[in-house]
Formats: structure tokens, sequence, C-alpha cells
């Protein structure tokens, strides 16, 4: 079957304008998220950071003090990671850190914690305290309520990306991004907090939902991808009036 040329015109302009269109969405696409990730990520190293500076270092020292004293002097067997947190082992085990949560220390350190995680919109905040002998993360305060509390003393295995510290200690927990079933695109991090003589007290780490941010993105993205289908769809048709105009009509 023969194919016209006016035919072979009209497909061959719809491809190219099919292809131009999709590769600019798709590079819009990769331009939005890495402009938006990494002024999420400034955004959070920044207010963990300040956070991490302005807390109640005494404060931290001491319920620092506390849990390390249990957590060291608790034979390993009697250990229970957060891994099983429904198991009556585990229960038998943060049992031993509950007067803790009377320390004044404790308690002022909780809820100005807490008043930063309901206003700054963070999913969690926490204060930790890192095993690297033993590759643990212990938490010594966390901002969270009821039972998604982590009592102090309680601790996670290492994640990946929490080794580093074992290197560098000062520069905190690196922002790692994962996607959650509760929280979407989750970004997490960690900053020191120091004392007066620069030494490591604890780790003041945040994480903070990018749902919220992804979403902005996918509508403006959404608003892009119209605009440029719509310029492409002119774009085709005046390349076609053209091409019309210009080749066909001569030829014949």
């Amino acid at each position: 079957m023969k194919v016209s040329l006016k035919a072979k015109t009209f497909i061959l302009i719809f491809i190219i304008t099919a292809v131009l269109c999709a590769a600019s969405i798709i590079g819009t696409n990769i331009a939005l998220t890495n402009i938006i990730r990494q002024q999420f990520i400034d955004k959070a190293e920044s207010l963990t950071n300040a956070m991490a500076n302005l807390m109640d270092k005494d404060a931290a020292a001491k319920v620092r003090d506390e849990v390390m004293k249990i957590y060291t002097a608790t034979d390993e067997k009697d250990k229970v990671s957060n891994e099983e947190w429904d198991s009556p082992e585990h229960e038998t085990y943060v049992s031993r850190y509950s007067h803790i949560l009377e320390m004044p220390e404790f308690v002022s350190l909780q809820e100005w914690m807490r008043t930063i995680q309901d206003k700054g919109k963070f999913t969690y905040i926490y204060l930790v305290r890192m095993d690297t002998e033993k590759a643990r993360t212990i938490y010594l305060v966390d901002a969270s309520y009821d039972d998604e509390m982590c009592m102090p003393g309680s601790f996670d295995p290492f994640t990946e990306s929490d080794y580093s510290v074992i290197k560098h200690p000062m520069d905190g927990l690196p922002v790692d991004i994962v996607e959650t079933e509760e929280y979407g695109w989750t970004l997490a991090l960690g900053k020191p907090v120091l004392d007066q003589n620069g030494e490591i007290i604890a780790y003041f780490c945040a994480d903070s939902s990018m749902t919220e941010i992804t979403n902005i993105k996918n509508h403006y993205l959404l608003i892009i991808a119209a605009v440029l289908i719509g310029l492409a769809l002119i774009t085709g048709i005046l390349g076609v009036l053209a091409v019309n105009h210009f080749v066909v009509r001569p030829v014949k």
C-alpha cells in the first residue's frame, strides 16, 4: 500500500513533536526534582543544625549518662532491639529505663522537642547516642507520642548510612531519603550536639516527610506538561500547514 507524501509528512512531524514533547517533560521533571530536593535538604540541614545548637546541653548530657549507665551495665544477652518491639523480652529490657521518663531533664527535653516537632511539621524528632562498636542507634529522648515513642535505652541496628558516623562522627548522620508506606518519601538526618569542650553528647535527629513538597512539584509539572503539549500541538499543526503549503502543493 502506497503512502502519500502528505501522510508521510504528517506522520514524521507527529513523531518528532511527540519525541520533543516527551523529552521536555522528562527533562523538566528531573530538573524540578533535583532543585526541590536540594532545597529541601538544605533547609532540613539548617534547621537540624540550629536545633542541635539550641538544645539544653546539660540536660542532654544527664539523660545520656543515665541511659548509657544502664545500657553498659546490662548483659548483652538481655538487650533486645526495637526489631522485637512487641515481644515480652523487649518490654522487660526497656522497663529498666522507665525511671528516666520522670527525670526533670528528660521531661524538659521531650517537651521542647515536641514543640519543635509539632510546629515545624517534622515527622519525627529524637535524640540518640551511637554505639559504634555494636553498630546500634540508642534512643535517649523521642518526641513521638504514646505507643510510637521509643523508650530511652531502646535501640535499632545501624542502617547502611549510619556507618559513616564511625569514621566521621563530627559530620553527623548523613541525609538519608527513603520511601515509607505511611509517610511516603521521607528525609532523615542528624547533627551532633556538642558540649562546651566540643565533645559529642548525642545526635539530634529529624525525619521530614517530602510528600507535601512532592505533591507541589507534581502539580507544577502537570501544568508545565499541559503547556508543553499545547505548544507541541500548535507547532505540529503549523508545521503540517507549512509543509502542505510549501512542499506538498508544489509537488502536485
